[in-house]
């Protein structure tokens, strides 16, 4: 949900890119979440090749983000049933430690009015 949120933010903003990203990727995991609580209640039969593919896809669309790529893959290939669901875990603890690395300089650099946090930026 914060997800959605900061792409509202970024909306106002004027930032399509921030819109685009944050409101998808928090529509997906919203989306997958509730599709796990609805097998969870007997409602639906989620099918793992069918989920695998559904990570090969967002896999794609997400080609921008490196490790956000990678965990998408490797979900997709923990749902074929491939690799253990603890490979996926850990490259998740790294994407999420990106993006809060991420998120925490654009919010100090843009405070401070120069880098403080390196983010690779491109030198004019």
């Amino acid at each position: 949900m914060s997800q959605i949120i900061a792409g509202i933010i970024d909306a106002r903003r004027g930032d399509t890119f921030g819109l685009t990203a944050f409101t998808s990727y928090g529509l997906f995991w919203l989306g997958l979440s509730f599709s796990f609580l609805l097998q969870w209640m007997g409602l639906v039969n989620l099918d793992g090749h069918g989920i695998a593919w559904l990570f090969v896809m967002w896999g794609i669309f997400t080609f921008v983000f490196a490790s956000l790529t990678v965990l998408f893959f490797l979900l997709a290939a923990h749902f074929f049933g491939a690799i253990p669901a603890i490979i996926p875990g850990i490259e998740g603890i790294f994407c999420g430690g990106a993006a809060v690395y991420g998120s925490a300089a654009v919010i100090v650099n843009a405070k401070y009015g120069r880098e403080i946090f390196p983010l690779g930026s491109v030198s004019k």
